[in-house]
């Protein structure tokens, strides 16, 4: 009998490249919160708008949100993958809409939307709308984003080749030569 194949989610932090954000709080910051825990709080509205760009594609399985333990916590959201572009009247349909679950920890709390696995296996940009938060109040605050998944392993994809007789041009399948 064969085991499925169980292959270990990872927090992909060492792989998100930039983050960047709208309708921020002008005080704060979307890379501070991400690198050092800062609270990161919307600015003229409940709407927030992160906006990740990864190193490496890979497969997204959830996304953890620390926040505070008030009605200021972010509470549905709009998923959009690969799209270049990213603002509050996206054209094309999320990838995902989902409310979060939130438990208590410590004082504060922890957030978890889990993700149709099949839609997010060749990721390379992430863009999160937070729609409103589970209070209805003016701000939306997140003390923290955690992105769970796996890498996808490319280097199998990166191979060089060179003609007999021809020394000086080699042709380039993407990458590294042996």
């Amino acid at each position: 009998r064969l085991e499925p194949c169980k292959m270990e989610m990872v927090d992909l932090a060492d792989n998100i490249e930039s983050v960047d954000s709208l309708n921020v709080d002008p005080s704060m910051s979307a890379t501070d919160m991400l690198k050092s825990g800062k609270r990161l709080s919307s600015d003229c509205d409940e709407q927030l708008f992160l906006y990740f760009v990864f190193r490496n594609p890979c497969k997204l399985q959830s996304i953890i949100f620390h926040a505070p333990n008030d009605g200021s916590r972010p509470n549905k959201l709009r998923l959009y993958i690969n799209t270049n572009t990213f603002d509050f009247e996206m054209q094309e349909p999320p990838t995902q809409e989902l409310a979060i679950t939130w438990v208590e920890e410590g004082g504060k709390m922890r957030g978890t939307a889990a993700l149709r696995f099949v839609k997010f296996q060749l990721v390379t940009k992430l863009g999160i709308l937070i729609d409103d938060n589970v209070g209805g109040e003016d701000v939306t605050t997140v003390d923290g984003v955690q992105i769970f998944g796996q890498l996808i392993d490319t280097s199998g994809a990166k191979h060089s080749i060179s003609m007999k007789g021809h020394e000086d041009q080699s042709y380039s399948l993407g990458g590294q030569g042996y």
